[in-house]
């Protein structure tokens, strides 16, 4: 692929802006079923949780960029993050508990 992680997904799916949140993006069609592996045949992910947020998420990082996808009973929303949001927000989630696998993501 010749294009980066970040412009290949912004350009393959509708995104919308987080508010507040620059460099950070939302799937258009908000939560779905589909995780980051099934919706956007992305591998390496790491699972996390953290007291900042609510809900748990996986996560992977290619070429700085990023998606965070936070796992809730209503199911995935996923959001992209060119280097600069995806480093604020990990940072903002720590510290990060990871978590061994999707088992270990509960409510």
């Amino acid at each position: 692929m010749t294009e980066n992680l970040f412009e290949h997904l912004f350009h393959s799916f509708s995104w919308k802006p987080i508010p507040g949140c620059p460099g950070r993006f939302t799937l258009a069609e908000g939560r779905i079923h589909q995780g980051i592996t099934e919706r956007f045949a992305l591998e390496g992910l790491s699972y996390g949780k953290s007291n900042q947020v609510r809900d748990p998420f996986a996560f992977v990082s290619v070429d700085g960029a990023g998606m965070i996808s936070y796992y809730s009973a209503e199911g995935w929303m996923h959001t992209l993050c060119t280097p600069e949001g995806y480093q604020r927000k990990m940072q903002s989630m720590s510290p990060i508990i990871e978590l061994d696998a999707m088992e270990d993501l509960s409510f």
